[in-house]
């Protein structure tokens, strides 16, 4: 049931993607970065910005492959909706984890947790190896590289999922 006050209902009609493979792509190779005791770097989860719909020819519970993300993008196919995309930046509750501090111990990087916003602190992070993500390129944030992403505490981190469009 949607809440009167926030509709997500919207959220869940996002195309799906390889969210994870975009993120760690866009921000490259984080070795030298050095996070002490229990802090973690974590990536927002950025929906698509393209509402499914039937004529797509896949079923919505369906998460595609960067290429074939980036040919719908090409093709103009679907409904595009830019500020679902942008706001899950700044108010987003699931990220990926990115890096974590030496003494994390509940987290992996590649996992997906959840959080709130309060508990976060924006950076952007790009590295000599980042690239452009034309995931958030699509939704209207001109990134030169990298991607935006948040400091939190390991234990302001609330729990993990497999999938980072099961929380909204």
């Amino acid at each position: 049931m949607s809440s009167p006050l926030l509709n997500t209902s919207n959220m869940h009609r996002f195309v799906r993607y390889d969210a994870r493979r975009e993120i760690l792509e866009s921000i490259g190779d984080v070795a030298d970065i050095e996070l002490f005791g229990t802090q973690v770097i974590c990536a927002p989860y950025v929906h698509s910005g393209l509402l499914w719909n039937r004529t797509m020819g896949f079923p919505i519970e369906e998460r595609l492959s960067l290429d074939r993300l980036y040919e719908l993008f090409a093709g103009n196919k679907g409904f595009v909706t830019q500020t679902e995309s942008k706001e899950s930046i700044y108010s987003g509750k699931v990220m990926l984890v990115v890096k974590t501090g030496e003494d994390v111990e509940k987290v992996r990087v590649g996992e997906w947790a959840f959080t709130l916003q309060e508990n976060t602190r924006q950076v952007s992070i790009q590295t000599p190896t980042s690239r452009p993500s034309r995931v958030l390129k699509f939704v209207g944030l001109d990134y030169v590289a990298g991607w935006p992403c948040k400091f939190v505490y390991e234990s302001d981190i609330y729990g993990r999922i497999p999938y980072p469009d099961m929380v909204v």
